[in-house]
């Protein structure tokens, strides 16, 4: 079975996991404080390798980076199989401007963050890393236009019965690039996401393994409600603030 999440780099991960900020919980919400701009744009032509028979629909009613213009978040698979297409982060993702789209991911920014901040290295997303991408999840906490998300991930289609098979991110303006965030904000966002989504609901192990696409529920609301997900959220507060990683699916402590 493959490892749950995306390839983050990691050579100098070694030197301690980045410090969680402390969330309230009761102030996560689903909806952005302001509405981003641009939601519903034509989605601009893809890049020749992201196949029309493989990849989704491009969304574009979430600012993932918070600069206030939606961005397009196209659903790819991650490939099964060596003869399956690889997508990288920057296939899924394109960020909205004023003037239409920009890639993210520039070393000219990257560097420079590294070097400030070497103990983050390890749970930076690589914007070249192969990956999977859902339809994401998202959350926000007070007036932050920045949110959480869900959706990266080496399962997707998939998505398997580990809690740890989709990770949370949120974006990192400085660096501009897609973060993976500590134990104590994973186990604060999951958490808040079961109480949006889970209560009163009747799934069985067969709905969070396999759910229906066409049903009304976005995938993920369902997994999120998986038990194996509660028991990932057991282990993030357990660990404290660590920064989870997809070098060997535990916590770096």
């Amino acid at each position: 079975m493959k490892k749950a999440g995306l390839i983050i780099l990691s050579f100098l991960a070694a030197l301690g996991p980045a410090q969680a900020q402390p969330i309230n919980a009761s102030a996560l919400r689903l909806t952005p404080p302001v509405p981003c701009k641009g939601a519903g744009r034509p989605a601009p032509r893809t890049k020749d390798t992201v196949h029309a028979d493989s990849a989704g629909t491009p969304s574009t009613s979430i600012d993932l980076n918070g600069e206030g213009w939606c961005d397009w978040i196209t659903p790819l698979p991650y490939p099964t199989n060596t003869q399956g297409q690889e997508y990288g982060v920057r296939d899924a993702i394109l960020l909205g401007t004023a003037n239409g789209t920009r890639t993210f991911g520039d070393a000219a920014r990257l560097k420079p963050y590294w070097k400030k901040h070497p103990q983050e290295f390890g749970n930076l997303v690589i914007p070249d890393g192969p990956t999977g991408m859902a339809p994401p999840l998202v959350a926000y906490a007070g007036n932050d236009p920045v949110p959480y998300f869900a959706g990266l991930s080496s399962a997707f289609p998939e998505y398997w019965g580990d809690g740890d098979a989709y990770q949370v991110y949120k974006w990192n303006r400085e660096a501009d690039t897609p973060q993976q965030v500590g134990n104590s904000e994973f186990a604060a966002v999951m958490k808040f996401w079961q109480q949006s989504y889970c209560v009163g609901k009747n799934y069985s192990n067969q709905d969070f393994m396999n759910p229906d696409d066409k049903k009304p529920d976005h995938p993920l609301e369902i997994f999120v409600c998986a038990p194996w997900v509660t028991e990932a959220i057991h282990r993030a507060e357990h660990d404290g603030a660590g920064i989870k990683t997809f070098l060997n699916g535990r916590d770096d402590q």
